[in-house]
């Protein structure tokens, strides 16, 4: 199942308003929250006692080293850097982040001039199947949720590949123009079972869109759920701090600048995290919003969420939200009929049989947001979008 293409945009431009919203929103949110600081050491036994170490950045009560965590739980990012950079060439990636209340555990291996590809995406898994698992030590105990994603900017999106095709306990993956890696990224872009953003700059001149990014995304035909956000006149470096060595490879570009870039990356890593880290769901919404609120994104998503126009079913929904049940109510139309209930990932929740009477159905489920589909002989007919919150 996929999104229908003309209720997208229609959607989108509804919801203009509310993505000029977020943004005014955004700017509020990152001055508030101090981001603490912590380092992780990590040490995988299964690859000859490899120590992966880890800059952490986390919401806290201060600005400063081991501050004492504030308003958590907190989801975790596992980030991996470009090629020749460090964790210290995203502060304002990771910063925004954590102003939206995430820990980012930035790994510091494979900074060298011969990194190891597979190494890195193995520390990339490696990092969030500890963190999920154990969870954290230090000041951090116990204030890990159990729910991760690993991202990465060029090389480190690559290795994002790697590690994410590994099936690692993650529940999405985002990158930032993404290099093909040696192991071919591309190769295993098919065993990735989770949701995938990739976020590209259009005038990305180290890793063209076109030889790039488009066949790592296209490479990912197992994911039940995965966006491609083509920020125009972007480049490759702007996802990360200004004055990195990443600038040297982009001498005179002249596109968006690096603030411009961050804060449409981060207008649309929040929400699809918020989506598939937090459950929520409003925040499917607000991704796309944002995305149809700026004129320099253009946003291509193939999920398994499928809407369709009504039909002389009847059928009514109410109260819808809800925090609570729902009830779906329908006027027979002497046909019967199969309904269905799916997530984001397609994942089927309820289905039952409509034997053509007039009827109606209570539904409870987690929060979160689902489609109730409904269809004949096979055929869809309807769909309506459904959001428990």
């Amino acid at each position: 199942m996929h999104f229908d293409t003309s209720y997208l945009f229609a959607m989108k431009r509804s919801h203009v308003f509310f993505g000029l919203i977020a943004m005014c929103c955004w700017t509020v949110l990152q001055a508030q929250q101090p981001v603490g600081t912590t380092n992780w050491l990590l040490i995988d036994d299964t690859r000859g006692g490899r120590e992966i170490a880890c800059d952490v950045r986390y919401p806290g009560v201060s600005a400063t080293s081991e501050a004492t965590p504030d308003n958590g739980p907190f989801p975790l990012v596992v980030f991996g850097h470009g090629f020749l950079m460090g964790p210290q060439d995203y502060d304002d990636l990771a910063a925004g982040l954590v102003h939206a209340g995430y820990v980012v555990a930035l790994v510091a291996t494979e900074q060298t001039f011969a990194p190891s590809h597979q190494n890195f995406g193995l520390d990339l898994a490696f990092v969030a199947n500890e963190m999920v698992q154990n969870g954290a030590s230090g000041i951090l105990e116990g204030w890990l949720q159990p729910h991760a994603a690993i991202a990465g900017h060029s090389m480190g999106g690559g290795a994002t590949w790697l590690a994410a095709a590994t099936n690692p306990m993650i529940d999405a993956v985002v990158v930032f123009a993404p290099a093909e890696t040696n192991p071919s990224a591309v190769a295993v872009g098919e065993n990735i079972q989770v949701p995938v953003l990739v976020v590209s700059g259009s005038a990305d001149g180290v890793t063209p869109p076109d030889t790039q990014h488009f066949p790592l995304y296209n490479s990912t035909t197992g994911a039940p759920c995965r966006a491609f956000a083509s920020l125009l006149d972007g480049g490759h470096c702007g996802f990360a701090d200004q004055g990195t060595i990443c600038d040297i490879g982009e001498l005179g570009f002249s596109g968006l600048t690096h603030a411009e870039q961050l804060q449409l990356s981060l207008g649309l890593m929040v929400p699809w995290l918020d989506a598939f880290l937090r459950d929520d769901p409003l925040a499917w919404g607000e991704f796309e919003a944002y995305a149809a609120a700026s004129d320099d994104v253009i946003l291509e998503l193939d999920c398994a969420l499928s809407i369709r126009p009504q039909t002389p079913l009847n059928l009514q929904v109410y109260p819808n939200p809800t925090s609570n049940s729902m009830t779906l109510r329908w006027v027979g139309s002497g046909q019967k009929a199969e309904a269905q209930v799916v997530d984001l990932l397609g994942r089927v929740h309820q289905t039952w049989a409509l034997d053509g009477a007039s009827d109606s159905h209570a539904l409870k489920l987690k929060p979160g947001l689902y489609v109730l589909n409904i269809s004949q002989q096979g055929k869809p007919i309807e769909s309506v979008q459904l959001i428990f919150h």
